[in-house]
């Protein structure tokens, strides 16, 4: 425990010896023991040696996280202590009181200027912050030392971290060139992918338009596939409608680049609010196109989207997206979809769509889809409607 002169009397100095009493009652371990165990735990940070000792030390004031982290490690091995719940509450409570009080004696850093003094505070601090600031809008050659550096010596979640904030600080213009360095380097496999796709799950639509421009301009057709995609990601539903509706009138239609997208499967409730949000914007038209082309042939993904947007009051658009995939995907489809898993309200939904589109549905089709007493609709043909429960076995 330091002294009073290194750390003096107040809410920092009675969270220190806290920790410390807490450190001193579960051995007190090493601080490689203390980091790798962490390491190797289920805990909300990750703690090197060197900032384990900086904190002790009173040099570095732990994060909330850093701090619940110590106080359950020090828990598990101190059977005398009040439990982690408890101690972690504590200290936290008293965190938040030094969050308030001057810092004047703790130990400031300078910001990073290379890769060497950002690793550096990095391992001091155990936080990524200075990793991220360094590889922000960074030349991409950086941008790799960094990876190579936290790959070597084994910060995988700093990694992740550093990976993580590339789409949000890289403007759309140095995005091309980033990922074309990364793409070629065999230790990083996927992470080109995860780039493209997080930059248009967290821009704006007008900067991954930008950023496609370039992909299509370089003849990166599956890069521009990918970010695309990565757009069903966004927040927004409506960001990514509009992306598609810039691409298509910008002439960079997905579907006219390449005929069938057979990559990662797009999400079934984001595709069911990006096609709300066509309507919505006044165009319809893109609907059944994009729907068909984000969703496999023979699988029921089409079904449910139109079924969503029949539960959203979209009738119109539910009606064209059906059509056109049972068109796909011939009408057995319809009969392999009656008898699947799917919820009963939804195969009575989609009968009732089938039947105001005067699509042939048989009785033995119809009881497929279980409880057809309870079907609410009836039966349209020829302009009557009829009770499906009063139908002759050969209607």
């Amino acid at each position: 425990m330091p002294g009073e002169d290194a750390v003096p009397p107040g809410p920092h100095r009675e969270l220190l010896a806290e920790l410390h009493r807490l450190y001193r009652l579960a051995g007190p371990p090493g601080l490689r023991k203390i980091s790798e165990e962490i390491q190797a735990g289920d805990f909300n940070a990750t703690l090197n040696k060197n900032l384990v000792s900086r904190i002790l030390n009173g040099h570095t004031l732990p994060t909330a996280l850093q701090l619940d982290t110590l106080a359950r490690y020090f828990c598990q091995l101190a059977p005398h202590s009040g439990g982690p719940e408890a101690e972690s509450l504590r200290l936290t409570d008293i965190w938040l009181r030094a969050q308030q009080a001057p810092l004047a004696l703790l130990e400031t850093l300078p910001a990073a200027t290379s890769v060497d003094q950002a690793l550096r505070i990095a391992s001091a601090t155990g936080s990524p912050s200075s990793l991220r600031e360094i590889c922000a809008n960074a030349d991409p050659h950086r941008v790799i030392e960094v990876l190579d550096a936290l790959k070597d010596r084994g910060w995988p979640k700093f990694a992740t971290s550093v990976i993580e904030s590339l789409s949000e600080t890289f403007d759309f213009t140095g995005i091309p060139h980033l990922t074309a360095e990364i793409g070629m380097n065999s230790r990083y496999s996927g992470v080109k992918e995860k780039v493209l796709s997080r930059f248009a799950a967290k821009r704006s639509a007008s900067e991954s338009v930008g950023l496609a421009r370039l992909l299509i301009a370089a003849g990166r057709i599956e890069d521009f596939l990918t970010l695309t995609r990565g757009s069903f990601g966004h927040q927004d539903p409506s960001e990514t409608a509009a992306f598609l509706i810039d691409l298509v009138d910008s002439g960079m239609a997905p579907w006219s680049l390449k005929d069938e997208w057979n990559g990662r499967r797009v999400p079934t409730t984001a595709l069911a609010q990006v096609a709300e949000e066509l309507a919505h914007h006044g165009h319809p038209e893109l609907i059944e196109t994009a729907v068909l082309y984000w969703t496999p042939r023979f699988d029921f993904q089409a079904v449910q989207i139109a079924l969503e947007l029949e539960k959203a009051g979209l009738q119109s658009h539910a009606d064209s997206t059906l059509r056109a995939a049972l068109r796909r995907s011939g009408l057995l489809h319809a009969k392999d979809y009656l008898s699947s898993e799917a919820e009963k309200e939804d195969k009575r939904t989609f009968l009732h769509i089938m039947d105001r589109n005067g699509e042939p549905i048989d009785p033995e089709e119809r009881r497929l889809a279980g409880n057809v007493d309870n079907y609410p609709f009836g039966i349209i043909k020829d302009g009557e409607t009829y009770n499906p429960r009063l139908l002759p076995p050969d209607w």
